[in-house]
């Protein structure tokens, strides 16, 4: 048996030449890389929309917090917070140029005037953070009814569809957007529907 073994192993050798060496081509390396870099590619993706659905699981509870706190305010008050006397109607958001002068989380100047901390801590901001003309909104003229929404920055769903309950009728697909569609969730009362 030894001897067998013997000459099994001389003619392998012999095979592979005088100078073989174990360990991989070129080729097969590129493969190797070519292969991680697609799997890497595959799980980043994943990894992102994750992260999309995630920010916008977050803009849903920001939105649901603060309609909470409107009603809270509303119900010490008897109104939603409104510039008072009202200015030329405007938009109030952190992350917007509507209105400058209300950039604030908390205070009179707040985003929402006077909402914090009376009735939450802090007023949230978009967990991107996008800049000019997107992020969180408000708007209330008179008090009696407002609009809250998450102007431009819905990311793992767009457009939304009028079954979700943050649909806002006035930004979405077949409206006086037309084919531009900011992807907007909005929380609002009953008499702010079409703002």
């Amino acid at each position: 048996m030894k001897r067998l073994l013997q000459r099994h192993s001389r003619s392998t050798r012999s095979l592979r030449g005088p100078e073989s060496r174990s360990g991989f081509t070129l080729i097969e390396l590129l493969v190797v890389i070519a292969v991680i870099g697609l799997l890497g590619s595959i799980v980043l993706a994943s990894l992102n929309s994750a992260r999309a659905k995630s920010r916008d699981a977050k803009r849903r509870s920001d939105l649901n917090q603060l309609r909470t706190a409107l009603d809270l305010y509303y119900s010490n008050h008897g109104s939603y917070p409104f510039l008072s006397p009202p200015e030329t109607p405007t938009w109030l958001g952190v992350t917007s140029m509507h209105n400058s002068e209300y950039v604030e989380l908390s205070g009179p100047k707040g985003w929402i005037p006077n909402l914090a901390p009376e009735a939450i801590p802090i007023l949230p901001k978009d967990p991107r953070d996008l800049g000019i003309d997107s992020g969180y909104l408000y708007l209330s003229l008179d008090g009696k009814d407002y609009k809250l929404i998450a102007f431009q920055t819905t990311e793992s769903i767009c457009p939304i569809p009028p079954s979700d309950g943050m649909y806002d009728p006035t930004r979405n697909p077949g409206t006086a957007w037309g084919p531009r569609v900011p992807c907007t969730f909005a929380v609002y009362t009953s008499g702010a529907a079409g703002w």
